[in-house]
């Protein structure tokens, strides 16, 4: 019996000498039993030393930070048998007064009745890992600023080269209007295309950023799919009609007049695919197609399609497409430019808007790029009449009568540019320089419009907007703000949204964005006749419903902001925007788009205050009814 029990105890001194972590075990007084060589290595106490002494003594922490000496915590362990860790910046001090990272976890030593009669620590020295998780953490901030400090130099590079870029292009836009012999008319449409071309690859390299940040973000509006194929068709029929091929789009008719979506997202992807096609195909002709892929109650999946009867992909090269920086023979970039980003940008807008894009060709005989998106279907209300506001050709009608305009704009050049745009069109322009000299003259004159730049020495666009915003909402007047910038990347539309404009346009400016943006602002608009587009339903049903599904989202929106759950927080705020700006009720919408904005920065403070608002504001609306 005494050989078995000498037997079972050399195995309990093996194994204890033999586990990879240190151990300690104490008795009901906290004195120490056991160590084995791991442990006395880490306290820095021999065995001889540490048996029979206060656990306290030979187990020790202190705070990383402060170097205070902490309480030792397993005597909970003792007194109520929990299982004890250490604080996360603990230091186990040594004998010898080094420190080291530990972590530990006791457990009580228990007789047959159940009692605690010990407490037995486990524990092991994390300074290497801790020291890894430091580098770690550098190297994700050493990132990160770099990564700023790409994105700073982005924007930047991006105002230096827009502006001078807006100067020549509009310069050259406007002096194409004039009278000029055929070699000048050429000259100067070489010298535009350059330009353009160069705009091109800015914006793409700028979104490509965008999207790697995950800062692109998608709209929800109405629009006319025949009226942007038209004029997606139209900017390219020059080029079209220069190498000879023809250009041409079909829609089934069973797509809806107005659909709701991203316009300027699928412009995007159009372009490029048009664009594409046009660059690799020398004769023939590019076919645009649109139609159905699905459809489900107000929502439809679009199927559209570019063809052309062009060089053709080889079936090898085909995995090549849709990625970053990527063409598919290295001849293409001398021979045909560009920067390899344009289908890559289109497969995540594509996929952002909930559709998927692909493509089928034949070496020599052409190729088909396809693309679905899935967008929301708007129908015309009863009594509304679009074609008396659109003309025939489905674009906005000429200037119905001049306006007057504010043009805040720093840079000589581009104050001369967009004022002569402007000013063909038989527009007033005043130009000032900076935020502080539009507040002057926005409080002096009787204006229509404001084209406000967003960089600007003395007070920036953003600031003059908010300024011009508090002053009106004692009066309840709105002027119109357009933000006009270089500086698209990291000034996007939830940005100038949120500091009270209305739309933004990026420069270089493109005459007809410019001219269309600046048009809206007359009666009647396109942005007033979508909002006249919905269900067609019975007035009373249709406010009984609307108050029902702003009751769906606001209960789930209060439990999320009582959880801090930030995600589900936004996600109902846009549900609302979305659900509110169907019903043009504006106070509603630009509520829900602040928590929106609020959720998204994670700020407690103010979104207590503006859900409250929101609330207040639906109930006011329920009780209308």
């Amino acid at each position: 019996m005494q050989d078995k029990l000498r037997q079972e105890k050399e195995l309990l001194e093996i194994t204890l000498e033999s586990i990879g972590d240190a151990v300690i075990a104490a008795d009901q007084m906290a004195n120490i039993l056991k160590m084995n060589h791991i442990a006395e290595e880490l306290c820095g106490w021999s065995r001889q030393d540490a048996l029979g002494r206060p656990l306290d003594d030979v187990f020790q922490t202190v705070d990383a930070k402060t170097g205070q000496l902490l309480e030792n915590p397993f005597r909970q362990t003792l007194e109520q048998g929990l299982s004890i860790g250490l604080k996360k910046d603990s230091l186990l001090l040594s004998r010898d007064g080094s420190r080291r990272y530990a972590s530990a976890n006791s457990s009580p030593i228990r007789n047959k009745q159940g009692s605690i009669v010990g407490i037995v620590i486990v524990f092991r020295d994390i300074t290497r890992i801790r020291q890894i998780e430091e580098s770690l953490k550098e190297a994700k901030e050493a990132a990160e600023a770099a990564n700023r400090a790409k994105d700073e130099f982005l924007a930047n590079m991006s105002h230096e080269i827009r502006t001078p870029l807006n100067g020549i292009i509009g310069m050259t836009t406007l002096t194409l209007l004039s009278e000029l012999n055929p070699e000048q008319k050429e000259n100067l449409s070489i010298i535009k295309m350059s330009g353009d071309s160069l705009l091109n690859i800015i914006n793409d390299i700028l979104d490509f950023s965008k999207i790697e940040a995950g800062k692109m973000s998608i709209e929800a509006t109405s629009f006319d799919l025949r009226e942007l194929l038209s004029k997606n068709l139209g900017l390219h029929s020059v080029f079209a009609e220069e190498k000879g091929l023809q250009l041409e789009y079909d829609i089934d008719d069973e797509i809806p007049r107005l659909l709701i979506g991203d316009p300027y997202r699928i412009q995007q992807v159009l372009i490029n695919l048009i664009s594409n096609a046009l660059k690799f195909t020398e004769n023939g002709k590019i076919r645009v197609s649109a139609a159905i892929h699905e459809k489900q109650d107000v929502d439809l999946w679009l199927q559209i399609s570019v063809s052309d009867t062009g060089i053709g992909i080889a079936s090898e090269q085909m995995n090549k497409l849709f990625k970053s920086f990527t063409q598919l023979d290295s001849s293409i970039t001398r021979n045909y430019g560009g920067t390899g980003l344009g289908l890559y940008i289109s497969k995540q807008l594509v996929n952002m808007m909930g559709g998927e894009i692909w493509a089928e060709s034949i070496p020599g005989q052409g190729s088909t790029f396809n693309f679905t998106v899935k967008l929301g279907i708007a129908y015309e209300r009863r009594g509304t009449n679009l074609n008396k506001t659109l003309n025939s050709e489905g674009s906005l009608p000429k200037t119905m009568k001049p306006l007057y305009i504010l043009l805040v704009e720093d840079d000589k050049t581009n104050q001369l540019v967009i004022a002569n745009l402007l000013k063909t069109r038989g527009h007033m322009v005043e130009t000032v320089n900076n935020g502080r000299e539009a507040l002057q003259i926005w409080e002096e004159r009787n204006l229509d419009l404001i084209l406000m730049d967003i960089m600007m020495p003395e007070m920036d666009g953003l600031e003059a907007t908010r300024q011009i915003r508090r002053e009106e909402a004692k009066t309840g007047k709105h002027i119109r703000i357009i933000a006009v910038t270089a500086h698209p990347a990291f000034c996007d539309r939830e940005k100038v949204l949120a500091a009270g404009m209305d739309d933004y346009v990026a420069k270089p400016l493109q005459m007809d964005k410019l001219l269309q943006v600046v048009e809206k602002t007359q009666e009647p608009t396109a942005e007033h006749i979508c909002k006249d587009y919905l269900p067609p339903q019975n007035p009373g049903q249709d406010d009984d419903d609307f108050a029902v599904k702003l009751e769906e989202y606001l209960r789930p929106l209060r439990s999320a902001l009582n959880s801090l759950n930030m995600s589900n927080l936004e996600s109902y705020a846009h549900k609302i925007k979305e659900l509110a700006y169907t019903r043009d009720e504006i106070a509603i919408k630009n509520l829900a788009f602040k928590v929106e904005l609020l959720a998204r920065k994670a700020d407690i403070a103010q979104l207590c205050d503006y859900v409250q608002k929101l609330e207040e504001k639906c109930r006011q609306y329920k009780d209308s009814l």
